[in-house]
């Protein structure tokens, strides 16, 4: 799988530049088209400037609801929540109401008592070895253990780090590797080029490929209307080149 490392020696190849040994002048011009390639491939542009969304920086995830513990640690890698979080389909019940801030939630315990499934969740900012912590506040506290399903969200870095590999490398390589030299392109002619047509297209079936992947349901509320997933069109043209054309 390639790295950031593997990307900025394929651009520095392109600009003419080698594989190594770059000076710093030239480390600043392909970090640069580096940088830009990953963003236009992770935050692809398309009508009125809304950008699709990929499953993988949003993907489901699970939190197992403790008997007598309200308070629970994301899992790793994870730093927000999408919508609300829920139960099992087959449980019946209604789904966690996210977001609701720690105020009602401080309320209802005061006014309703503190025993029974959760129905309300939000997260506090906690700080553990000078760093802040999300961690997410049931209320009421659980009185069984049950496994609750929601969508994470994974915050992407704009830090390259040579042996780190941008969020979705894994799947699609060859699509943000384009994307790389797409923008490399343009510093060389100004202009749309045969890298950026290649990752025009390549990007078209990825965006197909993840909306297959993503998960068209996600819980059930209490009248049992599912809960959709976001969906986004994609129409195909080529909005990138602002993205990448010389500063």
């Amino acid at each position: 799988m390639n790295t950031y490392e593997t990307l900025k020696s394929d651009v520095g190849y392109f600009l003419g530049y080698g594989h190594s040994g770059f000076s710093a002048d030239e480390v600043l011009e392909i970090e640069k088209a580096v940088n830009k390639g990953v963003d236009a491939f992770l935050h692809p542009k398309i009508v009125d400037e809304v950008g699709y969304k990929w499953s993988f920086l949003t993907p489901v995830s699970t939190i197992t609801l403790t008997v007598d513990e309200d308070t629970y640690a994301l899992p790793s890698g994870i730093t927000g929540i999408v919508g609300n979080l829920h139960y099992p389909k087959d449980s019946g019940l209604a789904s966690i109401a996210f977001d609701v801030g720690q105020q009602r939630i401080e309320e209802a315990q005061q006014f309703y008592g503190n025993e029974g499934y959760p129905t309300l969740g939000t997260l506090l900012s906690t700080k553990v070895d000078d760093a802040l912590v999300q961690k997410l506040l049931v209320y009421p506290t659980p009185q069984v253990e049950v496994i609750v399903t929601f969508k994470g969200i994974i915050e992407v870095s704009e830090t390259i780090v040579d042996s780190e590999s941008p969020a979705g490398m894994e799947l699609y390589s060859g699509v943000i590797s384009q994307s790389c030299l797409a923008a490399a392109e343009l510093y060389v002619d100004d202009d749309d080029g045969r890298h950026n047509k290649m990752f025009v297209e390549m990007l078209k079936g990825a965006i197909d490929r993840d909306r297959r992947l993503k998960p068209s349901l996600l819980g059930y509320a209490g009248d049992k209307r599912p809960f959709q997933s976001d969906v986004f069109n994609y129409n195909g043209s080529s909005p990138f080149y602002n993205n990448f054309r010389r500063e």
